[in-house]
């Protein structure tokens, strides 16, 4: 229903099928704490701006929590209850992925809501806990071998930097032709992907060029499979993001 913080994808702990009289009750009790979550993350929205990217459940509950939000130090409490509750928990098959990703997501809650209240985490740390990653972090000299190449690879002469730049350069799109060139990736990658994967029926966007935005894409679902895509262009645009920007 919402995107705040990306999923942590950590264990939910030992999961195996329950017998029939308990997989209702244990599937009923995941839908309360979900209810609990999305309650928590429209809080937690009133107290850090860009934590809700969008919403599209039901009216009266954003109305609600934002009427009353709890404090950090509540919500951040009500978290790691929640994620304590889950771990207790024994889940048939049918509910194991959607309890992980509960599980992820409100990892990535109590980790944010522990930076909002003053908390410094290391960046592998923070990673782990938002977005459960852990990055292969190397030293700067790991790189110096693919610079190097780089270096010749790249033509003309100067600044190693000044020479991406220029060489990047040569392929951002004109203004007046982007319209022409990203409807035509985004049809290819349509059709790509119909082959794999069957759209719902009526799925449709419109795209709009705009400016005096900070990022340079962003897609707004409207509902009923529709969404308005706008595409910013203040920014140079090259032909690599044409695909990436498009599919956004």
């Amino acid at each position: 229903l919402l995107a705040a913080v990306l999923l942590n994808g950590c264990s939910v702990g030992h999961q195996t099928d329950l017998s029939t009289q308990q997989a209702p009750q244990a599937s009923a009790q995941l839908g309360e704490l979900v209810d609990g979550y999305l309650r928590l993350t429209l809080e937690a929205g009133t107290h850090e701006a860009e934590w809700v990217d969008a919403y599209y459940g039901p009216a009266e509950l954003k109305t609600s929590a934002e009427a009353g939000p709890r404090s950090l130090a509540v919500l951040l409490a009500d978290a790691k209850a929640m994620i304590a509750r889950l771990d207790q928990m024994t889940f048939a098959t049918a509910d194991q992925r959607r309890a992980k990703a509960l599980r992820g997501m409100l990892v990535a809650a109590e980790t944010r809501l522990q930076m909002l209240k003053g908390r410094k985490f290391s960046f592998a740390d923070e990673v782990l806990g938002q977005f459960a990653t852990q990055p292969v972090l190397k030293p700067l000299s790991e790189y110096d071998a693919v610079l190097a190449r780089l270096d010749k690879l790249i033509p003309g002469t100067g600044p190693f930097a000044a020479r991406v730049d220029a060489f990047n350069e040569r392929f951002t799109i004109p203004k007046d032709r982007l319209q022409k060139v990203f409807d035509v990736a985004i049809a290819e990658c349509k059709r790509r992907t119909a082959a794999h994967i069957k759209l719902p029926e009526g799925e449709t966007f419109t795209m709009e060029f705009i400016t005096g935005k900070p990022w340079s894409g962003y897609n707004y679902y409207k509902g009923n499979y529709k969404s308005l895509i706008q595409i910013n262009t203040d920014l140079p645009i090259r032909i690599s993001r044409a695909v990436d920007l498009g599919c956004h």
